[in-house]
């Protein structure tokens, strides 16, 4: 689906031209392309096409013959044809084939004034864009990064099709950042995202984000100003709020956040807002984190109350049809096992608690229903839903009807709605904060990784790592990111260790460097110790050191365990080790260590739930589930499970749903089988999730161990092992 303008969303046919040797100073270069672009401006020579004849056919054939046969004839050849056929159709792709072939041979000039030259005879012809895009190139490797700009900047991007206007527009904010222009770059920037499909609308995404942090202080509200209602004016004025709030400028922050209302904003900038509005009226105040919450074993464990003496009418509303209706079956059996209806107990008590369930079929409009239907039944509270659409959908409806309801939903804006409405649901925050917390306080670390997907999770991810890593103190030295599906992650990898900026002298340091290592692999013992030596004291132009630059202690990874199965072991391959894996609760599953086997020793993620605990409660709980369910529990049926006991052990069949709101919102820090839950003023839930790692070959409970997974210190480097 394509996004509107206002919220703009693979990359394209990428141009790539070898980069010359500079045989000509670049003055006389800027000089020679200034001049010629002068005369597209002038003189604008566009020389008519011709029926091309016999001998001029003859003729370019003889070019091409000229140029099988020797290099330097065939280059007079073409540039012969040129002078005496310039009508011909064939002109403008031989122009460009000359044109490369001198800058392919270091000619700089000469290449220069062969692009020139075809954007000022053939303007409208199909080589005149490739022409542009490898004169700008040309112009930028030169230091010309003005000209480059201006080069590229006229092209006619209607003129392509979508793959090249995206290749043309991401080259163009390349440049403007580099010109430090920040007003262009989130300009070309937006202008992309327009044309994207989702996937890679997140990798744009994400790059806006990364421009509108690194902004210099004070520089945020002009470019905002002058983008007026243009996209991306919301997020620099939801930045310039986040500042402002940080340096205790309310009034500041005020202003923004008004400016970023009043403009359309996509869900994950909506719900910054949100945030920012909580931070504004002072929620944050006694606003406790992950990092405040203690882990489970340090908290008292309180068993279950008896089901018998529990009693109460409970609405339960969840996506019980359709694609997730799986996920709604999970947490409806942890539902009805909280209250006890399989118990026999409760089927023998006077009292009890009475479910009445509703299906939403995961729409916003069965929510709504089901939320009129439950409360014309007359419960005391709502349980669910799930989803996004449809627990936003409930959360208002409920809350229209005065009925609390206890949402299952892992988005923070749900609470929003109303002081009705409680939201429980383990958020990518609160797993990342936990994750993070550990890492630097427990362990240490303070360099990181990142390595993550395309798409509009895994940019969600990247950016609340990012933020989590900075407030503790740490920094984020590498990064890279790959397609979802992606299967061979070589690309992203050796940009995370400096691959991806090297010069073609470090190139060829590196080539001479790998030669003397395969030589390494086929001599006797000490003969390949001392061409490893030699390997090892190969390094770049000026004495600089050659990547490969593993400078990060840990590396975070917000995907799936069927992928990061599959990533670890090409870490190794590129010589990535020594440094720990770090993710979310995507990981929690058995084919993680089955699959990454050892490569993912030493790794950590967190989890909404442990099914091999050996916690007493978290047994308990998994032995009833399966006994009773004949599954093992999963972290869908936790949570339920956890906000419907926590429903019940403050419901009383007298209460009216005031009372019964200010019993939950005078809940303490509660644990529970996913993890340690405090309610907030706000109306959402604090929770720190339960945190796992892998550790000798299976996967165990970080929290329960009271100490981190071993890791493998790292292996020796093949240019340096054997000496």
């Amino acid at each position: 689906m394509r996004s509107t303008p206002e919220d703009p969303k693979s990359p394209g046919k990428s141009y790539r031209w070898k980069a010359p040797a500079r045989i000509a100073t670049a003055a006389t270069l800027l000089l020679a392309v200034q001049l010629l672009l002068a005369g597209c401006a002038q003189i604008q020579e566009r020389l008519p096409t011709r029926t091309p004849r016999a001998t001029d056919s003859e003729a370019y054939s003889a070019t091409q013959e000229a140029l099988r046969q020797d290099r330097r004839a065939g280059k007079r050849a073409l540039a012969e044809f040129l002078e005496t056929n310039p009508r011909d159709p064939r002109a403008p792709d031989a122009a460009l084939q000359l044109a490369r072939l001198h800058g392919e041979d270091g000619e700089t000039r000469e290449a220069a004034a062969r692009f020139g030259d075809i954007l000022r005879r053939y303007p409208g012809a199909p080589a005149a864009i490739e022409a542009r895009v490898a004169l700008a190139e040309l112009q930028e490797s030169e230091g010309d990064l003005d000209g480059a700009y201006r080069t590229l900047s006229g092209a006619r991007l209607t003129d392509l099709d979508l793959d090249s206007r995206h290749a043309v527009r991401r080259r163009l904010a390349a440049l403007a950042g580099r010109r430090n222009d920040p007003l262009g770059q989130l300009r070309w920037l937006a202008e992309l995202r327009s044309e994207q499909e989702s996937a890679a609308a997140a990798a744009t995404d994400a790059r806006i984000d990364d421009v509108i942090r690194g902004l210099p202080p004070g520089t945020v509200p002009p470019l905002a100003k002058q983008l007026g209602r243009r996209f991306p004016a919301g997020r620099l004025w939801l930045e310039e709020a986040a500042r402002a709030l940080d340096a205790g400028d309310t009034a500041r922050a005020e202003d923004a956040l008004r400016r970023a209302g009043a403009l359309p904003l996509s869900e994950a900038s909506g719900e910054r807002l949100a945030l920012l509005l909580g931070r504004l009226r002072g929620d944050e105040v006694a606003r406790p984190g992950p990092d405040d919450l203690p882990a489970l074993r340090e908290v008292r464990f309180l068993p279950p109350e008896d089901p018998s003496r529990e009693a109460g009418r409970v609405g339960v509303l969840l996506p019980l049809s359709g694609p997730y209706a799986g996920v709604g079956r999970q947490s409806l059996q942890g539902i009805t096992l909280a209250a006890g209806i399989f118990d026999a107990r409760a089927r023998h008590a006077s009292g009890g608690v009475e479910l009445v369930v509703r299906d939403t079929g995961g729409t916003a409009l069965g929510a709504e229903r089901g939320v009129a239907e439950l409360t014309r039944s007359g419960v005391s509270a709502i349980i669910g839903p799930l989803l996004g659409k449809e627990s936003q959908a409930a959360a208002e409806a409920a809350q229209a009807a005065g009925t609390p309801l206890l949402s299952l939903s892992r988005r923070e804006e749900i609470a929003a709605a109303g002081d009705r409405v409680f939201r429980f649901g383990l958020t990518p925050r609160a797993e990342i904060e936990t994750l993070v917390s550990y890492a630097t306080t427990e362990l240490g670390l303070t360099r990181f990784g990142l390595l993550y997907p395309r798409d509009e999770y895994g940019s969600a991810a990247r950016a609340l790592f990012w933020e989590a890593v900075e407030r503790r103190g740490g920094e984020v030295v590498a990064i890279a990111s790959y397609e979802p599906g992606a299967t061979d992650f070589a690309g992203p990898m050796r940009d995370l260790v400096g691959y991806r900026l090297i010069t073609n002298a470090e190139l060829g340091a590196i080539r001479a460097r790998n030669r003397l290592l395969d030589q390494a692999k086929r001599k006797p013992r000490e003969e390949a110790a001392k061409l490893r030596a030699e390997a090892a004291e190969l390094v770049g132009p000026g004495g600089t050191p050659l990547p490969p630059f593993v400078d990060f202690e840990a590396l975070f990874i917000p995907d799936t365990h069927q992928n990061v199965a599959l990533v670890a072991p090409q870490l190794s391959f590129h010589e990535i080790s020594g440094v720990r894996l770090l993710g979310l609760s995507d990981w929690n599953h058995p084919d993680l260590v089955a699959i990454g086997r050892k490569h993912v020793a030493g790794s950590l993620f967190t989890s909404a739930y442990f099914d091999e605990s050996k916690h007493p409660a978290l047994a308990a709980f998994g032995s009833r589930y399966k006994a009773t369910f004949g599954e093992p529990a999963d972290a869908f049926a936790a949570v339920a499970y956890d906000t419907a006991r926590l429903l019940l052990s403050e419901l009383r069949e007298e209460d009216d749903a005031e009372a019964l709101m200010e019993s939950l919102r005078s809940v303490g820090i509660a644990a529970g089988v996913s993890g340690v839950t405090h309610l907030l003023p706000d109306g959402n839930a604090a929770k720190r999730p339960h945190l796992l790692g892998v550790h000798r070959g299976r996967i165990i409970s970080v929290d329960e161990a009271g100490s981190a997974p071993y890791l493998r210190p790292a292996k020796l480097s093949p240019e340096t092992s054997g000496q």
